[in-house]
């Protein structure tokens, strides 16, 4: 990882757009090339999309129904749809 943004460390609770922005400012990234990945449908999702990020809800389990986003159950579940994603 080239970075770990927490809403402790930038002081703004997610859904709060800045700490978002502390994590795409520094990596030079627009908002519409990068992924958020969390738990939390509120702030995460919510958050994500409203700064222009996609996002992906890890669901571990099933706790959350009508999400308009990617769920997955773990984090092995997200590389394994990556990978493919990226095959030819």
């Amino acid at each position: 990882m080239d970075l770990i943004v927490t809403s402790a460390l930038v002081g703004y609770e997610k859904p709060d757009p800045r700490t978002y922005q502390a994590a795409l400012e520094p990596l030079k990234i627009d908002p519409e090339r990068a992924i958020h990945v969390g738990d939390q449908p509120k702030s995460d999702v919510v958050g994500a999309l409203g700064v222009g990020m996609g996002a992906v809800l890890i669901d571990r389990y099933d706790r959350h129904d009508g999400v308009d986003v990617p769920v997955v159950r773990t984090l092995s579940e997200l590389a394994d749809r990556i990978v493919a994603a990226r095959r030819p």
